[in-house]
């Protein structure tokens, strides 16, 4: 599910100026078809735009006004781009924001796949239906049940992410 990194705007406007590093709040973007960026008193500056397709999903952002929006430091004149992981969206008024695809493990029902899928850990199928854990980095399917619990079974992923399923977002914009 992508999301925004987002300024906690109350926190920010209550430190001394220029002390301290800005806190993140996570603005999940589940379900959305369109996502209007701004103050809130104002009409949209901006646009995200999420296209849903057998391909993955596609989000796209789209200045609203003539000026005062930027991707990553390019103002976005009246223009539409494709949004990546990481890509910083700044608007003027507003503040800065960070769009991001990444995903966090979570068990869920396997949904089958034309191929059978084996488990890295146990090297067994993976049946359709049955819990499974997904890597958020190199995309492997993990069983992850009390009979099979092959995900949480080290501290790592083969691809080196870590297995604890409370693990966190791997990314912040915190540093930056």
């Amino acid at each position: 599910m992508a999301h925004l990194w987002k300024e906690d705007r109350l926190w920010k406007e209550d430190r001394p100026a220029g002390t301290g590093e800005p806190e993140w709040v996570v603005q999940p973007l589940d379900g959305e078809a369109a996502v209007s960026l701004g103050a809130a008193s104002t009409t949209a500056a901006a646009l995200l735009l999420h296209s849903r397709t057998d391909h993955g999903d596609t989000w796209l952002a789209m200045n609203a006004t003539a000026s005062g929006v930027a991707l990553n430091g390019v103002s976005l004149h009246a223009g539409i781009r494709v949004l990546a992981d990481r890509d910083e969206i700044r608007i003027r008024g507003v503040g800065r924001m960070f769009f991001s695809t990444e995903q966090l493990a979570r068990v869920v029902p396997f949904a089958g796949a034309e191929t059978a899928t084996f488990c890295p850990r146990c090297k067994q199928d993976i049946a359709a239906g049955s819990a499974a854990v997904r890597c958020p980095a190199c995309q492997r399917w993990y069983h992850q049940s009390d009979e099979y619990p092959c995900w949480i079974y080290t501290e790592q992923c083969l691809c080196g992410h870590p297995t604890t399923l409370d693990t966190g977002y791997q990314w912040t914009p915190n540093g930056l």
